[in-house]
């Protein structure tokens, strides 16, 4: 089978989607350049000037066409869940939905330090107020399919708060003056939403949840190549784990803001500005979900 796309022994792009670009920049007679890039930055490089077009394994959803024109698909790709002969837990799709979920943490993070005004929000009530709503939003838009555990119902006790992990300079959620805390161990974990196996346990048992989920949104700013007028941009991980600390899903997705904040990178994080990266990070937490913005 000839994989969509991969790079060869020489370090060179190839397979079906390579030959498809190629087909298509001849019969169009322009020369081909590859941008090298991730799943998560496909649309963003579009949007932000960065590459013409997108040839690759990309579903077409309501979320995306908002933001990108699609061709005619020329090829799709089966998704089937496969679990051990012996579990007849799960049959189809409707037997993962009515599962406990319980969102255990969610923070924002000031890339690389180039935003301005972020000590000032961190440091005063309108982030953690912003934060409270990006987890609302998040068990909101789970509690379609999940029985939702509030992290109101949990986030205050002793022995959530005990499980702390490393602090860092990170916007939090705030319930009765206690901040909702990270559980990562160091940088490596936090940005990539993750935390130790005995730790999702723990998590899971004081949650009371059959699943939690760990939202991380490291906000930055995009700025056009040719028109250089500035948005936000939030870069979203989400991570699931299951009650015995078994990590089930983690995925990665970019999103923008709706408003031109300002042009040349200059944007400030203050009271009219904030809630186009918590817009941002809805938008990313969307299409991680798989489901369209109301």
């Amino acid at each position: 089978m000839i994989p969509f796309g991969m790079l060869d022994g020489a370090m060179k792009p190839t397979g079906s989607d390579v030959e498809v670009a190629r087909a298509l920049a001849a019969d169009l007679g322009v020369e081909l350049e590859f941008i090298n890039t991730t799943g998560p930055t496909r649309i963003p490089n579009i949007n932000t000037d960065k590459a013409d077009v997108i040839i690759s394994s990309l579903s077409v959803t309501e979320e995306r066409a908002k933001v990108v024109d699609f061709t005619k698909p020329y090829s799709f790709i089966r998704t089937t869940v496969i679990a051990p002969v012996n579990d007849k837990s799960v049959k189809d799709w409707a037997d993962l939905k009515g599962k406990s979920i319980a969102v255990v943490s969610v923070s924002a993070n000031n890339f690389g330090g180039s935003l301005q005004g972020w000590n000032n929000a961190n440091a005063s009530d309108l982030m953690g107020t912003q934060l409270n709503q990006m987890v609302g939003e998040i068990e909101k838009l789970l509690a379609k399919d999940w029985k939702v555990v509030s992290a109101a119902n949990f986030a205050t006790k002793d022995e959530f708060q005990a499980l702390a992990g490393e602090r860092r300079e990170v916007g939090l959620p705030s319930y009765d003056g206690k901040s909702m805390p990270l559980f990562s161990k160091d940088r490596k974990q936090l940005i990539k939403a993750e935390v130790d196996k005995d730790v999702a346990v723990k998590l899971a048992q004081i949650a009371g949840a059959d699943y939690i989920l760990i939202a991380y949104s490291e906000w930055a700013v995009a700025t056009g190549r040719f028109v250089p007028t500035s948005k936000a941009l939030a870069k979203n991980v989400v991570s699931v784990y299951d009650a015995s600390g078994k990590q089930v899903f983690q995925d990665r997705s970019d999103a923008q803001g709706d408003k031109t904040l300002g042009a040349m990178g200059r944007v400030v994080v203050d009271q009219n500005s904030i809630g186009e990266w918590v817009t941002a990070y809805d938008k990313g937490i969307h299409v991680l979900y798989g489901a369209p913005r109301e």
